[in-house]
Order: structure tokens, then sequence, then C-alpha cells
């Protein structure tokens, strides 16, 4: 449904996504990249070694060009007197329901990631 909801807003889009996520398959991704209006559009950030929760660990001089070419490119669009986009009204709140609920739900258990698997032991 991401994609469905992206096709109709009116602001700049930067998505970023690992290649190498085995959380969330990198084609949702690049599907949310090329359902983005094109002109809101930025070319995605699809980083090869990155996995779903490191993609600033990877490389993070990369990563920050990129944020930094995304953010200077939307300065340099209104400079050059791009429409702003419209008000779209408040964000869609969501409650998640609580981990307990959803573990129970699966018919597996949900691997660790995050600060809580360990990688990131040697960061701290």
């Amino acid at each position: 449904p991401n994609d469905r909801h992206l096709r109709g807003v009116d602001c700049p889009v930067f998505v970023i996504h690992g290649r190498l996520d085995d959380i969330i398959p990198l084609y949702h991704g690049v599907r949310l990249a090329e359902a983005a209006p094109k002109h809101c559009r930025w070319p995605g950030y699809f980083p090869r070694e990155a996995g779903h929760n490191d993609i600033v660990e990877v490389n993070a001089a990369a990563y920050f060009a990129e944020i930094r070419s995304f953010l200077k490119g939307v300065r340099e669009r209104k400079a050059a007197g791009a429409p702003s986009p419209t008000s779209i009204g408040k964000p869609l709140q969501l409650e998640m329901p609580d981990c307990a609920t959803i573990q129970a739900a699966l018919p597996y258990l949900e691997p660790a990631v995050g600060p809580e698997d360990g990688r990131y032991e040697s960061l701290r």
C-alpha cells in the first residue's frame, strides 16, 4: 500500500534501501522510488553492501553525501522557482500492536535485528 499512497504526494521524495536487506526485499524500495510523481522524484540510494538497519554504518561518507545531494537539490529547485508542495494535511497516525501480539501470530520466531543482535557492540 505504500506505493499507492506515494503516488499522491506533492513533496520531494528520496528513497533509501539497502540491496542486502533480508527483511524487506529490495524491489519494495525500487517500487517506492518509481511510484513517486516525476516532479517529486529523486534518484534512489540503494547501497550494495547495506542490509536493513546498517546503511549508515556500511558507508557513512556515501550516505551523508547522498543526503547532502538530495537536500542541495531541494534547495536548488526552490531557488529556481519550482512550485512549492501543496499542503496535504496532517499525516495519518497509526498505532502499532505490541510485539507480543505480533509474535504470537507468527508461525516462526522473529529474528533479532538492530542493537540487540550484537553487530553494533564495536561502535559503542
